[in-house]
């Protein structure tokens, strides 16, 4: 069991997916939701942060919404980070669904005394699949106070070690935003 929170962002509005919750798409028998729970088993609490907690009641989580109003994921991670019980915390997507446990578990088992543990494929850090702690809660504050809303700007107010991830994983980090990258997700799931 790995001691660390998973938390779970889903509150985007799914502009580019033509307002479909992207956590409902399926790949295969389960939702995008469920197969990150699923993958995410080997974490002691898992909390889903979204802007309408009544959507995932019957799932396995603690549900929660964002607390500070801003534009973009910062806030549910601050949401998360919140309601998390554990010091270290998995940040991930609700639209990653090839995320899978062992690449999850091998994220949640790197030590490091950093605030912010991401991985990196090539140049492309991986801010929504990436470790956190609770005790930078009052920089992020103060960052959507100060209209910082982009996750990558709050790295410059904290200590960050980047993990460099061979490129034949790259698949791993896919997000499906629009219908086109759905559909494509689908034809090579079928392969």
């Amino acid at each position: 069991m790995i001691k660390k929170g998973a938390i779970i962002l889903a509150g985007g509005q799914s502009r580019r997916m033509n307002y479909e919750d992207k956590a409902f798409l399926k790949i295969g028998k389960d939702t995008f939701m469920e197969k990150i729970l699923k993958e995410t088993c080997d974490y002691k609490e898992r909390i889903i942060i979204s802007n309408d907690p009544h959507k995932y009641r019957a799932l396995n989580a603690f549900v929660c919404s964002d607390i500070l109003e801003s534009k973009g994921p910062l806030a549910g991670i601050h949401a998360g980070l919140k309601n998390a019980t554990y010091e270290k915390n998995l940040i991930v997507a609700c639209d990653m669904p090839n995320l899978n446990r062992d690449f999850l578990n091998f994220l949640g088992n790197i030590q490091g005394d950093y605030d912010v543990i991401v991985p990196v494929i090539g140049t492309y850090e991986q801010p929504l699949c990436a470790i956190y702690k609770k005790s930078i809660i009052s920089t992020i504050e103060e960052c959507i106070k100060n209209e910082i809303y982009k996750v990558k700007e709050l790295y410059k107010h904290v200590s960050v070690g980047y993990i460099q991830i061979p490129e034949k994983y790259e698949n791993i980090f896919m997000n499906v935003n629009t219908p086109s990258e759905y559909k494509c997700l689908l034809r090579r799931t079928k392969k």
